[in-house]
């Protein structure tokens, strides 16, 4: 049975037996007020009896007296009795009040009859003695007839003075029987109550043992450095049961999910060694361009010194022809080296930007994990927040029930020992649910960090390849400027044998060569400049790969605090 049944049953069973008990108490103390009002009621139907019969006593003794002695005080008092004092009438009249039975009253009907009659007779004895004539007085008076009269009337004043008794005694020992039995029903309520404490007691504490278990793995699981392989082994199906399921069900969640966690982090250490020494790669890619486009530099600025110089000594072409023609084929092979050169650069330039185009993969790659580690660390978080709630529902529970301990008295000190332990053990499982909340605070932070330097590597990435871009565009129009260099100094090489007749025309080829040199040389200095600019770019990734190294190293150290 569970807790929560136990306690439901346990307290229906506590009210009942409560209300029991003081309905009970209402029932006696109604009992007892009927038992002292019939006592009361049969004292006063006895006195109002007796009261009856001496009234109907006092009446006979003074008539007797009267007619004995013939004192007026006598007759005075009779008629005082009769029409002023009337105990009789006030008797019945109470006894009316009172509520005899029909039965009883037609007793104390007979007596007053009979009482009326030998009133009569009295009255008529008075009255001759009032004449004188006492002895016919006294005869009347105490005469059988009389006697018989008043025994009669004195027998059935008896008679219901028994009857009244009865009934009173009836009553009284009902309502004694009825306070007897609803005493009993009280004692039998507070046995039950107590039983039913004691035995909710006795269950509570069998079933609360198991928290017990759980308290001591969860202290495991705090000071083992996060232990994720301990299990809590409580087999009952109640609250603790559910618990206990709980706290295996989480503590398998976080493991899987340390598990992913790590997996995530080698990948991401691994892809950032990866990007180091592809940026390294492009570095020294880099390097080369900006070395071969210094040489093109040079050449191009060689170029357009052969240039000028031959604008400034055109006037002694004529002499020079022959000298010329060597000049033509020196430029044309330097024409060739160029072209070779602007080749490479060319084959330089494309493997950087197959080198970006990877990157750029790579990047992609590892923002996608670090996403999905972000996720995971979101699921963390979740996880918390449900063991947050059973820390909490824990402490609400061990407050109602300290609550209930407290209501039960010096009975419920054992259980407020075992409520303090349940808060006891809620407040470690929120300390625990914290650590982790600063430990998932801590991964979202490097995550967060690692996913906005990863947004600025494809953003230098990005630079990079619009600088390959432009960089190729410029290599290509460099080797077209080249080849149209190369064809030229093949026509002025042709044209060589004819040169004393056109100098004009060498003239305009050597100034129209002039500009094309400073054009290559401004070209390459372009170049040149760009490639800079892309070496700054690559060393900017070099930069970003290293501390996504470092990101993934942090992540790496924090999973390692828990044992998987």
């Amino acid at each position: 049975m569970k807790i929560q049944k136990l306690l439901k049953v346990s307290a229906a069973i506590v009210m009942i037996a409560i209300i029991a008990s003081v309905f009970s108490l209402v029932m006696l103390n109604l009992a007892v007020s009927e038992e002292r009002e019939a006592s009361s009621t049969q004292l006063e139907l006895e006195r109002q009896a007796t009261q009856l019969l001496r009234a109907s006593d006092y009446l006979t003794d003074q008539a007797q007296s009267f007619v004995q002695f013939g004192e007026q005080q006598y007759f005075n008092n009779y008629w005082e009795e009769v029409n002023e004092t009337k105990r009789r009438e006030e008797a019945i009249e109470r006894l009316e009040v009172l509520g005899v039975s029909e039965e009883h009253f037609q007793i104390l009907s007979q007596a007053q009859a009979e009482s009326n009659a030998l009133i009569d007779v009295e009255e008529e004895a008075m009255a001759l003695a009032s004449a004188g004539d006492y002895d016919s007085a006294r005869q009347l008076m105490f005469g059988d007839v009389y006697m018989q009269q008043k025994e009669k009337i004195t027998s059935l004043t008896e008679s219901f003075i028994e009857a009244i008794e009865n009934e009173a005694a009836s009553t009284t020992l009902a309502a004694t029987e009825e306070a007897e039995i609803w005493m009993m029903v009280v004692y039998v309520s507070l046995i039950t109550l107590v039983i039913v404490i004691i035995f909710t007691f006795l269950a509570l504490g069998k079933k609360i043992k198991g928290l017990r278990i759980i308290t001591d793995k969860l202290t495991e699981l705090a000071t083992s450095e996060g232990d994720l392989t301990s299990r809590v082994d409580v087999a009952s199906k109640d609250e603790v049961g559910e618990i206990a399921t709980s706290f295996n069900t989480f503590v398998d969640k976080v493991r899987r999910i340390v598990v992913d966690l790590a997996a995530v982090s080698e990948t991401v250490a691994a892809s950032s060694e990866e990007l180091t020494a592809t940026t390294d790669e492009s570095n020294r890619a880099a390097s080369d361009v900006a070395r071969v486009m210094t040489e093109i530099s040079d050449g191009a600025e060689n170029q357009a010194n052969d240039t000028t110089r031959g604008a400034e000594e055109i006037a002694q072409l004529g002499e020079r022809i022959d000298t010329d023609i060597v000049l033509m084929k020196e430029l044309n092979e330097a024409t060739e080296q160029m072209n070779s050169q602007v080749q490479q650069g060319l084959a330089a330039v494309n493997a950087l930007n197959k080198a970006s185009k990877d990157n750029v993969k790579v990047s992609i790659s590892v923002e996608e994990i670090i996403l999905d580690t972000n996720e995971s660390v979101t699921h963390i978080e979740k996880a918390s927040g449900m063991i947050l709630n059973i820390a909490e529902q824990t402490n609400l529970l061990a407050l109602n029930a300290a609550i209930e301990a407290a209501r039960a008295g010096e009975s419920g000190k054992g259980f407020a020992v075992v409520a303090d332990e349940i808060r006891k053990l809620a407040e470690e499982s929120r300390t625990f649910t914290d650590q982790i909340m600063k430990v998932i605070q801590h991964l979202t932070e490097k995550t967060d960090r690692a996913v906005e330097l990863m947004r600025e590597a494809r953003g230098i990435v990005d630079i990079q390849n619009k600088s390959v871009e432009s960089t190729t565009t410029q290599f290509q129009q460099l080797n077209t400027i080249i080849e149209s260099v190369k064809d030229r100094a093949i026509q002025l090489q042709e044209s060589a044998h004819i040169m004393n007749q056109q100098k004009e025309t060498v003239v305009e080829v050597i100034s129209n060569l002039s500009a094309i040199s400073e054009e290559n040389a401004a070209g390459t200095e372009e170049v040149a400049s760009t490639v800079e600019e892309l070496n700054a770019s690559i060393e900017d990734i070099a930069n970003a790969s290293e501390s996504l190294a470092k990101q993934a190293e942090d992540i790496q150290a924090q999973i390692n605090q828990f044992k998987y």
